[in-house]
């Protein structure tokens, strides 16, 4: 049985995001610091530093971190940050790795946006719910955080249509969801807690 909280995170509030994970590993991004954490045992130590830029999500593809900021993506090449610009975006704000590429959620369109491997533009479509705040790829569908409904909802990557929708009951200043192995856990701000959605 997964357990109900995992990982006491040592944040305030939303000071915490980009929560993300390969296999059992956890990723979170230190908004303040501009900080990429991993746990390593049982502590956050820095990754990757994004000084002085904006950051609103983090993911890993692989091994190499890559955020979204504003109209654009993030990542390092030699340890400088490459800006790589995606067409009809402008407020990115939650960016997940799938399968062969990535998805990014538009605030300013509420638009669902594909970019396949190699940063080519996919397909897009409009994002469920009535404020979408963070997207999640487990098994070949799209999780979608809705902070005004309170639930997540699993969204076929394919269609855009919606296959399932979960309540959560998370506080509204939850800043993400992430898969931890086959286990979907909701950040509640009010307790710097993951808790476990069954």
């Amino acid at each position: 049985e997964p357990a109900v909280y995992a990982y006491a995170l040592p944040f305030k509030g939303t000071d915490c995001g980009g929560f993300c994970a390969v296999g059992n590993t956890l990723f979170v991004f230190d908004f303040p610091n501009r900080s990429l954490l991993g746990v390593q045992g049982d502590r956050f130590a820095p990754l990757d530093s994004m000084d002085g830029w904006h950051v609103s999500d983090a993911t890993m593809v692989g091994r190499v971190p890559h955020y979204c900021s504003r109209g654009r993506i993030l990542t390092k090449v030699q340890g400088k940050v490459r800006e790589i610009p995606v067409a009809g975006a402008a407020d990115l704000i939650s960016i997940t790795a799938s399968d062969d590429g990535l998805f990014l959620l538009d605030a300013a369109s509420r638009q669902i946006l594909q970019i396949k491997a190699g940063y080519s533009a996919g397909h897009h479509f409009a994002c469920p719910g009535r404020q979408p705040r963070d997207l999640a790829y487990h098994a070949g569908f799209l999780w979608v955080l809705d902070a005004a409904e309170r639930c997540v909802r699993k969204v076929d990557p394919r269609t855009g249509q919606v296959a399932a929708c979960f309540q959560a009951g998370f506080q509204a200043g939850s800043s993400g969801i992430v898969f931890l192995g086959d286990q979907l856990y909701v950040h509640e701000a009010d307790t710097a807690r993951l808790r476990h959605l069954p």
